[in-house]
């Protein structure tokens, strides 16, 4: 029997056998019989003796391992007291306030920079544009280059489509020999084809940029007409021809937008020589027929105010007779008023007078204050006229207390003869007013008279080189003289920008400077002339929120001494005289005549109703009426 292995607890103690190799030689079969056994036995006893060795190695590893860190942790706690601890982390401070320390300072501007917005300068400001500038342009290529694509694109497409409509027709034909001559008729049909298509494409980018350009034209044309200033003005003058022949070319909405914007603009800025042919160009567009009513009216209204009489009546004739069933009945009365108003200002007060009343019974509501009060002024001076027969004088007294009483009554007014358009109650209403009675005022007096000479020369000045206008304003008797006028506040002057007064006129806007500065609320300022042999009709002013200084400087008189020039004031007349002030209010019936042989002229100074100190009022009153009495320097 082989021998027993001993048991695998007791194994530890047994000695390892070497294994030896097995060799391949020239034994017999009973020698390797015997080693096959012998092998056997000892592979079993060697196994045993390896894992018995493997198990004692790995416990001898584990206790010098355990050994090995609780010296070595022994070895960290001692080393590693509470000193040293406080040591190295004093130590890793130190070197790292060190590092901080040989750090170069920070600039305190890159420091927390405050967060302030700096204002862009002039230089910035033209940098920005040119960006907005470059931007506009290359999204404009863009456009263009896709514009050019879908173009190419198309033609492209459209070539392709003509070679294969000329394929089925050449395979249509019946011979050979007709082939040859359908192809050439056909190429030369392409090209005509491939011709027109390409002017087709060629109309539309015209038309896409004649869109663009008329786009532009409408911001540039309502960039002006927004900025009602005399550079604006000055802009739209310089350019509005220009403006109208490039908006020939673009479509009817924008022409008329155009148009619009130009005409309303100048009738606002009263230059209604300009506004005139902007409203004939509207009435040449397609436009309804309540934009064409409207655009009638106003072109009326623009040629009464150019002074254009005859030719505002006839549109007022042929506009109530094409839409008199269509017209709204206060555009009809108005209308009406207008005609009466031109008529007026041509002298025939009997033909005024009859559309005055046939615009206040229109219908059967109450006619508008304007009205009223046109037909008020009318009704007397038609009294005043030494032609009418005492029965229709009688009849025209009953007419006016009638009228009288129904404006006092509804209007804020409280006299017949003083009835201006804009009332402020409660103030002092006197025709005549006294420098005794306002002697806070008499400096301005004595100012006035002291400068007298000098601003003679001005005007003497002014005459010479032709800077007078002429008033055509229908308050003057036709068949008299000329009326001239300079305001020296007038935004069609050049003005100095610290004053907003005229350059040309330094001596006066010297003298308004001072009055200014010694408390005088002065309104505007400026020369007026009147030919020789000339009336300025009966009127009202348009406010009694101001009063006037005038300061004679050339007062002609009759060659014995006597007065020739006067102004009445209510009831009251009184003459002018060389360097002399009077102190009246304009919103009182008055009336002006030089009967003299030669220019009678002045220095006029409007300024606010020492009574008036309600600044709200005051604007209020001088918005609305202060370009309506801007001629008002008789």
């Amino acid at each position: 029997m082989p021998p027993t292995s001993s048991p695998v607890p007791h194994a530890k103690n047994a000695t390892p056998i070497k294994r030896k190799p097995a060799h391949n030689g020239d034994s017999g079969s009973n020698s390797n019989s015997n080693t096959t056994n012998n092998n056997a036995n000892n592979n079993h006893s060697n196994s045993i003796n390896i894992i018995g060795g493997s198990h004692k190695v790995e416990d001898k590893l584990k206790k010098v391992r355990k050994q090995r860190l609780q010296k070595n942790g022994a070895n960290h706690q001692q080393w590693l007291t509470p000193g040293r601890g406080v040591a190295i982390v004093l130590g890793v401070v130190a070197i790292l306030f060190g590092i901080v320390l040989s750090m170069p300072p920070t600039p305190p501007n890159l420091m927390f920079p405050p967060h302030e917005e700096v204002p862009p300068d002039a230089e910035t400001k033209a940098i920005q544009a040119m960006l907005v500038e470059r931007e506009t342009l290359i999204q404009a290529q863009r456009e263009g280059r896709r514009l050019n694509e879908h173009v190419e694109r198309d033609i492209g497409k459209f070539i392709e489509e003509a070679k294969q409509k000329l394929r089925k027709e050449a395979a249509g034909q019946s011979t050979p020999s007709s082939t040859s001559d359908a192809n050439d008729h056909g190429e030369v049909e392409r090209q005509r084809m491939l011709e027109r298509f390409q002017q087709q494409h060629s109309q539309k980018q015209r038309e896409e940029m004649m869109l663009t350009a008329c786009q532009v034209l409408v911001d540039r044309t309502t960039e002006l007409v927004l900025s009602t200033n005399m550079t604006s003005l000055l802009h739209v003058v310089n350019e509005m021809g220009d403006i109208v022949d490039k908006a020939q070319h673009c479509h009817g909405q924008v022409q008329f937008e155009i148009y619009e914007d130009l005409a309303d603009f100048c009738t606002h800025m009263h230059f209604y020589n300009l506004a005139v042919p902007a409203r004939k160009l509207i009435l040449k567009l397609p436009i309804s027929v309540k934009e064409r009513m409207l655009q009638q009216t106003s072109l009326a209204t623009d040629l009464y105010y150019d002074h254009k009489y005859d030719e505002a009546l006839e549109t007022i004739t042929d506009t109530l007779e094409e839409y008199d069933d269509d017209f709204p009945t206060d555009a009809k009365r108005m209308l009406l008023f207008l005609q009466a108003q031109a008529y007026e200002c041509k002298g025939d007060l009997i033909t005024s007078l009859h559309f005055v009343e046939t615009a206040s019974s229109v219908d059967s509501s109450p006619p508008p204050i304007q009205l009223m009060l046109f037909h008020y002024d009318l009704l007397l001076r038609v009294k005043e006229n030494e032609d009418v027969p005492e029965n229709i004088a009688q009849t025209i007294s009953h007419r006016l207390h009638h009228i009288g009483s129904i404006l006092l009554r509804v209007g804020p007014w409280t006299d017949f003869i003083q009835l201006p358009a804009h009332y402020v109650p409660g103030l002092l209403a006197l025709p005549w007013h006294e420098f005794r009675r306002h002697t806070d005022l008499a400096k301005f007096e004595v100012l006035l008279e002291m400068h007298h000479k000098s601003l003679a020369a001005e005007l003497e000045d002014l005459i010479r080189n032709k800077l007078l206008s002429a008033e055509r304003e229908c308050i003057h008797e036709i068949q008299g003289g000329n009326w001239f006028r300079y305001e020296i506040h007038g935004y069609w002057h050049p003005l100095d920008e610290r004053t907003n007064c005229s350059i040309e006129t330094p001596t006066a806007c010297a003298v308004v400077e001072s009055m200014k500065a010694a408390g005088l609320r002065v309104i505007r300022a400026g020369y007026s002339a009147v030919d020789a042999h000339t009336v300025l009709k009966p009127h009202f002013g348009s406010t009694n929120a101001q009063l006037k200084f005038h300061l004679g400087l050339h007062i002609p008189t009759n060659e014995d001494g006597s007065s020739c020039a006067f102004l009445k004031v209510g009831h009251e007349t009184r003459a002018w005289g060389t360097g002399k002030v009077l102190f009246f209010d304009d919103s009182f019936r008055h009336s002006v005549v030089n009967r003299c042989e030669t220019i009678r002229s002045l220095f006029q100074v409007v300024f606010v109703h020492p009574d008036l100190q309600d600044e709200k009022t005051i604007n209020k009153h001088f918005y609305q009426a202060g370009m309506a009495d801007i001629a008002e320097s008789h």
